[in-house]
């Protein structure tokens, strides 16, 4: 064995051996480093990774490792998870499946993770089996759902919104049908009646006919309420300050309302105005205070507050059949009995109602929700049992000035004269009964057979002072009529006559300025006072 010159053995050896550390040290450190730099960006890529990933060690179901995504995931530190039980994040029986009987949990589960300050998260949960070093680990994969579950949720809440609307809808066309072809009946019925009550003196036969109109008024009241709902009103717009139809009708209000409860408005002092019909926006108030008075049989408050407002985009995303933009906001809320879900659900739907039988017919707040969409706007319902109930109304602002909300038609005098009246109704029974009113109110009737039979009497007769003319006819509605004629007549008064009419003549306010309508059935006072406005104006 060879030595160093002063024989010392010991040192040659470690000389040797150093010599052969660094010749491994070269061969073998780029190798490492490489691995170890794998290593490296590996666990750089699991901790940026947006799903959550442990690794459990089976059957104990501790926590080998997980990357900071887990962490972050479930609230602890990297070393409180090392210590923790597994199953302590799922609930038991997933927990034990997955140390006991992994291969039983299959490969993807929507579960919940318990966090650490006990709020349960949803995730889907992905599970792999492996093995290392004669151990078996379960890789599992969790993926934070709650975005997801919310996103679906708002989906249904809109589908639901969807199918409630196209519901409304449906319900509505049935109604406002239903009602315009019994306003033909009722009008034949009432106008016949009152006929035959200015002709008769025999008191017992007097009284069977006034039991008969009086039927037919409750009649006419309900088509009414069906035709608001169904959006089949005709609409006189104007630009109207609803403050000032509030001031207005405060007084009325808190007579209606009773003494046991208090009535409180809340008004914006520049509220912006709305192009809507007067009496409209009346019997919308004059619904929602009436039902809020029904809610507080022990009194209350009853508070109607208006605002301007903006609903902006978001807002219309998650509400169905909302337009952005600028609104008036009218709400009506009271401290009575409130309601549950089940009746929120139904309680715009026609003659759906809570009250006893007889004490209502359930339109008051149908006829409400079709007012509301007939003039663009949105309605909704805010309440709890216990604490009361608020109904918020969104009707789109405007920028312009107009009349005043409480600035109505002139009253007119009597007619002075006899006025000739050419007279168009596709329905023969209710042209004669027309013709019979008219007759008695003093006027010269002329009785077309049709829309053209109309435009060529109008044509020949230049003595005609006035139109009366049903909207809607098969041949020629009476709103074209009325401008075939005003090419060569255009100083003819008219007034138009009908059950309802179709919702884009409605939308759009069938009636310009000067142009007067008549809402079937009609009594002859309701036609005197129409004929004496048209032929005034």
């Amino acid at each position: 064995m060879p030595r160093l010159s002063d024989g010392n053995w010991e040192e040659l050896r470690e000389r040797i051996i150093g010599l052969g550390e660094d010749s491994l040290r070269k061969s073998y450190y780029p190798e490492l480093r490489r691995r170890l730099d794998e290593l490296e960006r590996f666990r750089t890529l699991l901790d940026q990774s947006n799903d959550a990933v442990f690794l459990i060690e089976l059957p104990s179901g501790r926590v080998a490792d997980a990357n900071l995504t887990a962490c972050a995931m479930v609230g602890y530190e990297l070393s409180e998870l090392k210590q923790l039980d597994f199953s302590r994040l799922l609930s038991p029986d997933l927990g034990q499946a997955i140390t006991q009987q992994p291969e039983a949990v299959g490969n993807l589960t929507c579960t919940e993770l318990v966090t650490a300050s006990a709020v349960t998260l949803p995730v889907e949960l992905g599970l792999h089996l492996v093995g290392y070093d004669d151990l078996s680990y379960a890789i599992m994969v969790a993926r934070d759902i709650s975005e997801r579950r919310a996103a679906e949720a708002e989906m249904r809440r809109l589908e639901i919104q969807l199918v409630q609307a196209q519901k409304m809808e449906s319900i509505g066309r049935l109604a406002g049908g239903v009602a315009h072809d019994f306003n033909n009946i009722l009008s034949v019925i009432m106008g016949y009646t009152e006929l035959m009550l200015q002709d008769n003196r025999d008191a017992e036969m007097r009284e069977s006919l006034s039991e008969i109109w009086a039927a037919g008024s409750r009649a006419r009241d309900l088509t009414r309420q069906l035709l608001a709902f169904g959006r089949k009103q005709v609409l006189e717009l104007r630009p109207l300050d609803i403050n000032e139809v509030i001031r207005n009708f405060e007084k009325m209000l808190g007579r209606l309302i009773g003494e046991d409860i208090e009535v409180r408005t809340l008004l914006e002092p520049s509220l912006g105005l709305v192009m809507a019909d007067l009496t409209q926006i009346e019997q919308i108030i004059l619904n929602l205070a009436v039902n809020a008075r029904d809610a507080m049989n022990g009194g209350g408050r009853l508070t109607i507050e208006t605002m301007n407002a903006r609903l902006d985009a978001e807002y219309a995303r998650q509400h169905a059949d909302v337009r952005p933009g600028q609104y008036v906001m009218l709400a009506v809320s009271d401290t009575g009995s409130g309601m549950d879900a089940a009746t929120m659900t139904h309680i715009f739907e026609p003659f759906f109602t809570t009250k006893e039988r007889g004490k209502g017919t359930g339109l008051g707040l149908s006829t409400v929700y079709g007012i509301v969409k007939q003039h663009g706007g949105n309605i909704w319902l805010y309440s709890e049992q216990g604490l009361g109930t608020t109904f918020k109304i969104y009707l789109p602002r405007i920028n312009q000035e107009g009349r005043s909300a409480a600035e109505r038609e002139p009253s007119a005098a009597k007619l002075g004269r006899r006025a000739r009246v050419l007279l168009v109704e596709d329905d023969a029974k209710l042209a004669e009964m027309a013709a019979k009113m008219l007759s008695n109110l003093g006027c010269e009737v002329i009785v077309a057979r049709g829309s053209f039979d109309a435009i060529e009497l109008a044509r020949g007769d230049e003595s005609i002072d006035l139109l009366l003319s049903d909207v809607i006819m098969p041949e020629m509605s009476g709103r074209q009529v009325y401008e075939q004629i005003a090419l060569f007549r255009p100083n003819l008064r008219v007034l138009f006559m009908s059950g309802y009419t179709d919702d884009i003549i409605a939308q759009h306010g069938v009636l310009e300025a000067g142009m007067h309508f008549l809402q079937k059935p009609f009594t002859t006072g309701e036609l005197l006072a129409k004929l004496r406005a048209a032929l005034e104006d």
